[in-house]
């Protein structure tokens, strides 16, 4: 009964996922023309409502129906029926016994749990690996990174005012990245910062910084986990993509 009960509330809240998501996709269909910060809050949003099923906001859903039906704060509520079709809607899915026990639905319910944990594991231990690796390989601050350098970096960051603190060198050969939930720094490939000349270096400082400020490891982080919990879900990988995309349009 748990399991077919958590599977019947897995799909309401699936689907009024899907009617959440394709209001804010026709949002942004109509806001091309804004900044890109924005098209990325509304699809945070999407990742955020994937997590929170409707019911989380069950005192808020109930204050409105009361105001809707004309009730006092305290008593009954009538029904409204022009209000009925809106919650068939957002709860297609009939009231129903669950199934006995042994019965065909009963033992689809529990292989499908067990499928779903045992990807949802494998899934949530990449990510703690990840990061693992990402702290063992972050690189070393600017003293650390010979004199040169060093005095290169620390001029470039005094134009940009970004903290020398904020900034690690790394020797392997790594892209310009930002890592860190907690405490988000800005990873430099060594040899880019012998090779470039500081022109591109202070563009490259800068967009780097916008995520460190942004916390866009943490979203990214966020979104690994929903990955995780939801990869069963075709709307997921969407939102994904286009929250990487408008971050770093952002």
């Amino acid at each position: 009964n748990t399991l077919y009960w958590f599977w019947r509330g897995m799909i309401v809240h699936l689907w009024q996922t899907t009617l959440v998501l394709a209001v804010i996709f026709v949002i942004e269909q109509s806001l091309r023309g804004a900044p890109s910060r924005v098209s990325h809050t509304l699809w945070s949003i999407a990742l955020a409502k994937i997590f929170l099923p409707l019911s989380f906001f069950g005192g808020a859903a109930n204050y409105l129906y009361g105001l809707a039906a004309g009730a006092p704060a305290a008593g009954p509520r009538p029904a409204v029926p022009t209000l009925e079709p809106v919650i068939a809607v957002f709860y297609p899915v009939p009231d129903a016994p669950a199934p006995v026990s042994g019965s065909t639905l009963s033992y689809v319910a529990v292989a499908a749990t067990a499928c779903w944990a045992a990807f949802a594991l494998y899934f949530l231990a990449r990510i703690v690996v990840d990061v693992a690796r990402a702290r063992r390989h972050g690189g070393v601050p600017l003293a650390s990174c010979g004199a040169a350098k060093a005095e290169k970096l620390e001029r470039i960051l005094g134009e940009t005012g970004i903290p020398a603190g904020s900034v690690l060198v790394s020797g392997r050969f790594v892209m310009p990245t930002v890592t860190g939930l907690m405490r988000p720094r800005i990873v430099l490939p060594e040899y880019l910062v012998s090779e470039l000349p500081e022109e591109e270096l202070h563009a490259i400082l800068l967009h780097e910084d916008a995520h460190r400020r942004r916390r866009d490891p943490l979203r990214a982080f966020a979104g690994r986990v929903g990955l995780s919990l939801f990869f069963f879900y075709p709307p997921i990988y969407p939102v994904l993509h286009r929250l990487r995309a408008t971050a770093e349009f952002a």
